[in-house]
């Protein structure tokens, strides 16, 4: 079977992933051309994460025998621990980047994302920085 996934969030990339997996070609495709920091979907904590953890486990406990678990389990961490650091690192920096009061830091913060935004007009977030929404929208 051929199939095409659209969209490689982390559900796109686990359905491709599974479809390939059963053994069928698989295309997945995507509106964007890179990833950036802007795109928010892949640093999805939680659900994302759990979903990202257990494809990993299932795929080193496939075929373990009780004997071979502990190690699969170690083969689990060490494909895993880099990613998750990675992930609470990058979760850190955007807390600190979007949580900031308002002020100068907040202004500066708009604009940095409004022009990587305007990098790639196709990015559902490409007008999400362009204006601050307490700064007065009123036509002047």
């Amino acid at each position: 079977m051929r199939a095409i996934v659209v969209g490689a969030g982390i559900g796109g990339l686990m359905a491709a992933l599974s479809l390939r997996r059963a053994g069928h070609e698989v295309t997945l495709v995507e509106q964007t051309s890179r990833f950036i920091e802007v795109g928010v979907g892949i640093q999805a904590q939680g659900a994302a994460q759990a979903i990202m953890d257990a494809a990993v486990l299932g795929d080193v406990l496939a075929g373990a025998t009780s004997a071979e678990v502990p190690d699969a389990l170690d083969r689990y961490v060490r494909r895993r621990l880099a990613v998750a650091t990675g992930m609470q690192a990058g979760s850190a920096r955007a807390g600190e980047d979007f949580h900031l009061p308002d002020g100068p830091e907040a202004r500066a913060r708009n604009a940095r994302m409004a022009a990587r935004a305007a990098e790639n007009v196709f990015m559902p977030q490409a007008t999400a920085w362009a204006a601050d929404v307490l700064d007065d929208q009123a036509p002047s």
